[in-house]
């Protein structure tokens, strides 16, 4: 009696891939009559399948910011689960503000190619240049009350070879007419809270932000976790996405699960 050789399931599907791709691959009239036309019936879908992934793709943020950074083993992970930048924070009264040494720390784990962004409310141009020099930073995101000037002295102080990020809080009035006197790279958008600068783990009614789109590249913030930021982003196809306490165990401490999930849910 012959021997039967033992075929797994995933040696089946193996083999049935392979046979799939050998007939898409052929001309229609170069395959038999049942293969040929299952090629023909099949081809169009499958190109239609490709043309739905490419509008998704194109959907997706560009950005993906981690922001409230306060160690170099955070900046480590969110760099691994496929943050293209990260945000430390620059104002002392934030439970995640680091100081100047800490951020030399941070900035030490972040590899080159990934933005690094420093988070100032309404400070000087002078202590910003000192964090710059520090941190290496690649992004001053001015997040408190500065006005169009205050972000043009800013430029100046800088120079062109940083970007400048404006953040904006959004409340149920916003309607973003006057962003077009600010001369910035990117509008950061997030709840607007009472004498609270970011950090607030809430969310704004997504569609206001489309009134800022108009006006520049937005990174859209508030609130965000692996939850919420799909339907975040089929709402608004923001340039960015940014979260910080969403994504934390503790104030300042970031939890891998949560980071994972936020990024995994945006690439």
């Amino acid at each position: 009696m012959a021997r039967l050789e033992h075929v797994t399931g995933s040696q089946r599907a193996a083999a049935f891939s392979s046979r799939c791709r050998e007939i898409f691959s052929r001309p229609t009239a170069d395959v038999g009559s049942n293969e040929g036309s299952v090629a023909s019936l099949l081809r169009p879908k499958l190109r239609a399948v490709a043309t739905l992934k490419r509008m998704s793709d194109a959907w997706k943020p560009t950005l993906r910011k981690v922001c409230g950074i306060t160690r170099p083993a955070d900046a480590r992970l969110a760099v691994r689960a496929g943050a293209n930048a990260v945000g430390m924070v620059f104002y002392s009264p934030s439970p995640r503000s680091v100081t100047a040494r800490q951020a030399e720390h941070v900035a030490s784990a972040i590899p080159e190619g990934i933005r690094r962004v420093g988070v100032f409310v309404s400070e000087r141009p002078d202590v910003i240049l000192s964090a710059i020099e520090r941190a290496r930073l690649t992004v001053v995101q001015l997040h408190g009350e500065e006005s169009a000037e205050d972000c043009a002295t800013v430029r100046r102080a800088v120079g062109d070879s940083l970007e400048i990020w404006k953040a904006v809080h959004v409340g149920p009035g916003f309607e973003g007419v006057n962003l077009s006197e600010f001369a910035v790279d990117a509008f950061l958008l997030d709840t607007a809270r009472e004498r609270a600068y970011g950090g607030t783990g809430k969310a704004f009614p997504w569609h206001l932000a489309l009134r800022a789109k108009p006006f520049g590249k937005v990174v859209l913030a508030g609130g965000l976790d692996g939850g919420n930021v799909a339907r975040a982003v089929r709402v608004v196809r923001p340039w960015g996405v940014d979260s910080s306490s969403r994504l934390e165990d503790r104030p300042g401490v970031k939890d891998p699960d949560k980071v994972t999930r936020f990024l995994d849910a945006v690439r």
